[in-house]
């Protein structure tokens, strides 16, 4: 008995409490072409669950014949994606998005500034404490007493003054970038004004070794060594401490050491002192006082600047003296100069994000290069992912770096010598307890970047002003779009989609070009994602464009994969009609025939169809009505479609209405209303009669009997009916499109089984 003309009620053999057997969606795929080397598989499209409870009776009946299905294929190394629309895949597609729409910055500019700075440490501002750089040697006295005027005091610097005057020698530590050098500075300069004219103060070589330090010495000064993220305050001996501790002492001088160091030997730790940096604000209105004529007139600017968005930002995220700075001296010059235009802040940002990224990135001494600006830049890219991971990726990415460097051989690191610390300065690491019973809510430590934004100042300075790093930046970053963690994968696609928005071209030729050529899935999505940063980010948005539409319009199948990827991501959600054209293209075009009746598009290009048509619809309420009516003129126009259109319209019928979320147990909550019910049988204004309900009528019939599709056609129709509350539209609506159904002679002894089982079920909860 074919499906077709089925004529007995619909039984069930499922058990009570049994899951429901689910049936694959489509026909199985082909085999991909064999690539050498390459052992992931190909996809097989996953079956999807059934949505309704256990019980539910399911109309059966034999199916009409059809190939013998191909043999099981082990799970992919990527997740499903596109591919499955079940709670679980919701629900992961909803995690993918939120960490895709994390990595748009369309306010940060992209590509480097380059600018030029002299080697030495700032009192007052700067990277580390705002005002003006010095090289080693002697600090001008003027520019101490203009500096002590918006210097702000710590809480910090009566202990420091208390050790000058007591030891003569102090080890400051903390961070970089908290305004240490300035402390410094300040304390200095009043130490030696207690026996001088002018306050004398001089700056070291960051280099200089700590035991010829007595030789670089001036009778009658205070110094400033700047030792961070040196490893000599760890193993320094005793005799050389004392040593210098002597000297200062017979020649009425004093030194302070910038360390960072959290361990430092026994000797120094009587010498230290842990910098406490004063708050942001106090810095920023010490110095827009400072530069404005009415100083009392700090805090109306402030309150103005806020009306400004990338001011505002700027000002919630303020962490380093230089910035406060920085941003005091523009919007000084702004309040001045009338507030005609909002204040010219991104470019000085960026400025000094670029400075700080250039730091990091410099060369390092031989046994530390390239292992430094390996976790430079794998804590930018992979920013709040866990530190094994980081630190996985960093090792990964010194060894590409190291080849580079010394090809000929291999310049190993020290195990014991090199302490993670000492690779992590510009990142925070954080514990975060897992949520969801498959974690046990274990805690794990994640990587937090101290600036957000220096992440992306990071990249465009390594891959603008290193080209010896370009090649080996590009093989790691492709290695991690291979990953078995999909963050690893989002993170990784949207570093290179970054670069191409510095050079498209050369990300095109070395990157896309070779995943356009590739039969691995991993490639086509990381490509789409890729894509979706180059457009989100602006800069190349045109040039991305032009790529997917020649793709979607090439002909060749995995250009096309890729293209109806990347219009299923938040290209397609942005420009619905864009996108809607270039999936028309594709489904309209008979190449993608297998020859088969009924059977137009490939299983895999069907796929991709279809989810995509699944993200645009929703993107909002308007591209509800658009993609509805773009699936019906295609069934209009083109009859052998109809397959497409009915599996794209089951896949939207799953969509919820309300975001859903997660049981007590951690499973996916079932979705009380269903977004595509409600929208049809409650349409918003202006959006009744734009698709006819006997279209929609009609797609449900032919799902219903479909040879593929009625299985779960069935499951996800009754979803609808349980969702659909007594007195409600979508009750009304259930009941008049149950009653079209009934009019199909070959649905009609199944709608009436249901109808009778829906009865008895409800009187039996109505005793309970």
């Amino acid at each position: 008995m074919s499906t077709d003309s089925p004529e007995r009620p619909p039984e069930t053999s499922e058990p009570p409490g049994a899951p429901p057997p689910a049936l694959p969606l489509g026909e199985p795929r082909e085999p991909q072409e064999p690539v050498a080397g390459d052992p992931e598989p190909v996809a097989t499209p996953p079956a999807l669950p059934a949505p309704a409870p256990p019980g539910d009776p399911v109309p059966d009946g034999p199916p009409p014949a059809a190939e013998p299905p191909a043999p099981a294929q082990p799970a992919p190394a990527i997740d499903p994606g596109e591919d499955a629309f079940s709670d679980n895949a919701f629900r992961q597609r909803g995690l993918e998005r939120e960490q895709r729409l994390a990595g748009f910055d369309n306010r940060t500019v992209i590509g480097s500034v380059v600018i030029t700075d002299g080697q030495g440490i700032s009192f007052g501002g700067g990277p580390d404490g705002g005002g003006r750089h010095e090289r080693p040697g002697p600090v001008d006295p003027d520019r101490l007493r203009e500096d002590a005027r918006t210097y702000v005091a710590t809480r910090s610097d009566p202990q420091l003054r208390m050790l000058l005057d007591t030891l003569s020698l102090v080890f400051l530590t903390g961070p970089a970038s908290t305004g240490r050098h300035a402390s410094a500075g300040d304390a200095l300069a009043r130490w030696s004004l207690r026996t001088e004219r002018d306050p004398l103060v001089a700056v070291l070589h960051p280099q200089s070794p700590f035991g010829t330090l007595t030789a670089r010495l001036r009778p009658g000064h205070g110094h400033v060594l700047d030792a961070t993220g040196q490893m000599w305050p760890a193993t320094v001996p005793d005799a050389e401490v004392k040593e210098v501790q002597s000297w200062l002492r017979q020649n009425r001088a004093s030194l302070v050491v910038l360390i960072d160091e959290p361990n430092p030997v026994t000797e120094v730790r009587q010498y230290q002192l842990h910098h406490q940096p004063a708050a942001p604000e106090r810095i920023l209105r010490a110095h827009l006082r400072h530069c404005l004529d009415a100083p009392e007139q700090d805090g109306a600017v402030l309150a103005a600047a806020r009306e400004d968005a990338e001011t505002r930002d700027w000002l919630d995220e303020l962490t380093a003296p230089a910035e406060c700075v920085e941003l005091a001296s523009v919007l000084a010059d702004w309040w001045r100069t009338g507030r005609g235009a909002p204040p010219a802040v991104r470019q000085v940002r960026h400025r000094l994000l670029c400075h700080q990224a250039r730091e990091l990135l410099r060369a390092a001494p031989a046994v530390e290069s390239p292992t430094q600006q390996a976790y430079a830049l794998a804590g930018a890219v992979l920013d709040r992912h866990e530190l094994n991971t980081v630190i996985r990726a960093a090792g990964r990415l010194a060894e590409l770096l190291r080849a580079t460097e010394n090809p000929h051989g291999s310049r190993g690191r020290q195990v014991f010598t090199d302490p993670l610390h000492n690779r992590t300065r510009h990142i925070r690491i954080v514990a975060a307890r897992s949520a969801g019973p498959a974690t046990g809510g274990s805690v794990r430590q994640l990587v937090r970047m101290k600036q957000p934004r220096l992440a992306g100042a990071l990249v465009d300075v390594a891959w603008s002003e290193f080209d010896a790093c370009r090649g080996p930046l590009l093989d790691w970053l492709r290695e991690l779009c291979l990953d078995h963690d999909t963050r690893v994968r989002i993170s990784a696609a949207q570093t290179l989609g970054r670069l191409a928005g510095i050079d498209f071209a050369e990300i095109k030729r070395e990157v896309l070009d070779a995943w356009a050529g590739s039969v691995r899935p991993a490639h086509h999505q990381a490509a789409a994602w890729l894509l979706e940063k180059a457009v989100k980010d602006g800069a190349r948005a045109d040039e991305a464009r032009a790529v997917l539409r020649r793709w979607a319009r090439s002909g060749d199948r995995l250009q096309v994969l890729i293209a109806l990827r990347a219009y299923g991501t938040e290209i397609g959600r942005d420009d619905p009609q864009e996108a809607l054209r270039g999936i028309r293209e594709v489904v309209l075009a008979r190449r993608w025939t297998r020859g088969r009746p009924g059977q137009v598009l490939r299983p895999d290009v069907r796929w991709l169809v279809s989810s995509a048509l699944a993200e645009i619809y929703t993107a909002g309420p308007d591209q509800r009505g658009e993609v509805l009516s773009e699936l019906l003129a295609w069934a209009r126009r083109d009859p052998a479609v109809t397959p497409q259109v009915t599996q794209a319209l089951m896949l939207i019928a799953l969509l919820p209405a309300d975001p859903g979320g997660s049981g007590a147990d951690g499973a996916p909550r079932r979705p009380e209303r269903y977004d595509l019910l409600s929208w049809l049988a409650d349409p918003p204004d202006g959006s009744a009669g734009t698709v006819p309900v006997e279209d929609i009528v009609q797609l449900w019939r032919t799902a219903l009997v479909d040879a593929h599709l009625f299985h779960h056609a069935w499951r996800f129709l009754i979803s609808w009916d349980r969702s659909a509350a007594p007195g409600t539209p979508e009750r009304a609506y259930m009941h008049d499109l149950f009653a079209r159904l009934a009019a199909d002679p070959r649905l009609r002894s199944r709608i009436a089984f249901y109808r009778e089982f829906r009865r008895h079920r409800a009187a039996g909860e109505g005793t309970r």
